[in-house]
């Protein structure tokens, strides 16, 4: 990581985002990135749970790199991820198709960080609305769902799940067999599932 600086260079990095009350959260993913990761990593400490979306709506004007990996604190990083950045396009955002769904999920989202700019002014606006007509997390998404309408398809690629598998989309048993192909776990916040019974949570809450 010496000449990451050097005059010329493409830097890339990773940006993540937590409040205090997971403090714990973001100690066990640290502990799990820097197992396998050499790339930087910043971390935004927001006030709030509100806040902690608004950040990562604006998340492109708080990135020092050139390209940026934006991760969620609620996954545990099994592999090095450095080869994220290759899989994605200049201009494009890489971000990974929830299992059997429509849905793209934000939790890891890959992107050339000026590009994403214009995207980002316009998805916190959408989001500061939503604050503004009462929205407090108690149903649906913070910010997930006011992303995906402006995802075009010639704006995104989609990711293989083994960069964000979602541990909700598969059995227990399911995961053991595909545990050593995945990068990243992640386990959702308030999952409608019982994490304890998957290998991947069970060595998280070890970290």
């Amino acid at each position: 990581m010496s000449d990451f600086f050097a005059p010329g260079k493409m830097t890339k990095g990773f940006l993540c985002i937590f409040t205090l009350d997971r403090i714990d959260e973001l100690r066990r993913f640290l502990k799990s990135y820097q197992k396998f990761n050499d790339l930087p990593i910043s971390i935004l400490l927001a006030k709030d749970t509100a806040d902690a979306h608004r950040l990562k709506t604006l998340c492109a004007f708080y990135s020092p790199y050139d390209f940026t990996c934006m991760l969620d604190i609620d996954i545990m990083v099994n592999a090095n991820l450095r080869g994220i950045f290759a899989l994605v396009p200049d201009g494009k955002i890489g971000i990974v198709r929830e299992k059997g769904t429509p849905v793209l999920n934000s939790g890891v989202l890959v992107f050339n960080t000026d590009s994403m700019k214009k995207l980002c002014e316009i998805w916190n606006k959408n989001y500061e609305r939503k604050l503004i007509r009462g929205f407090s997390g108690k149903q649906g998404t913070w910010d997930q769902d006011l992303l995906i309408p402006l995802l075009f398809k010639n704006l995104y690629i989609e990711l293989p799940f083994t960069w964000n598998c979602i541990v909700k989309d598969r059995s227990p048993e399911e995961e053991l067999k595909i545990y050593n192909q995945v990068k990243i776990f992640h386990f959702l916040h308030a999952p409608d599932i019982d994490r304890t019974k998957y290998k991947s949570y069970q060595e998280f809450i070890k970290l």
